[in-house]
């Protein structure tokens, strides 16, 4: 359960001991006051109920860091390099709730890996499913059982599909209007 922070000259890891907050009050990334907001953010989230941090108004979690005091040294080199990789978006525009719920899990929980590593997680994940590797679905057709599939490859049948794809695909093979992002 850790962190590393790498710049062109060095790499600290945060969060390397058990209770994982440790390492950030060591690293250089964070100054001073930056440690002991910290500590303050993992006794916040800690207070309440972890669902609770789910609930009430919402507002992008850069307007929380900023609220809470945290530097632009810890902002940049930090909160928004690893959220930005939970939330798949390194602006800290997503959920303050959502920020607040995941610090919340990863100050107090421990981390598991698959026996065989953790590229056993997709294995596990496609055992029992019938996989098509690269082959286009051209079109979907409900029909009374489920759906049939028209692929490059001939026709598929299934009970039910997940559509997982980019919003002008999802459009295009449901049908569906669907946000562009």
């Amino acid at each position: 359960p850790a962190a590393v922070i790498r710049d062109r000259r060095e790499a600290e890891v945060v969060g390397r001991d058990p209770g994982g907050i440790g390492g950030a009050l060591r690293a250089r990334t964070f100054t001073w006051p930056d440690r002991v907001r910290v500590l303050t953010l993992a006794g916040n989230v800690k207070s309440a109920p972890a669902e609770h941090l789910l609930l009430g108004d919402d507002e992008p979690t850069g307007t929380v860091l900023r609220r809470y005091g945290f530097s632009a040294r810890a902002t940049e080199r930090f909160f928004a390099p690893f959220f930005g990789g939970i939330f798949l978006k390194g602006d800290l525009s997503t959920s303050a709730l959502l920020f607040r719920y995941y610090f919340r899990m990863l100050t107090d929980g421990s981390i598991a890996v698959p026996r065989g590593g953790i590229g056993r997680i997709p294995d596990e994940l496609a055992e029992g499913l019938e996989l098509h590797l690269s082959t286009r679905v051209e079109r979907l057709e409900p029909t009374a059982d489920g759906v049939t599939l028209r692929t490059n490859a001939g026709p598929l049948t299934a009970d039910r599909v997940v559509v997982a794809t980019d919003p002008p695909e999802i459009a295009r093979l449901t049908g569906l209007s669907v946000p562009t992002e």
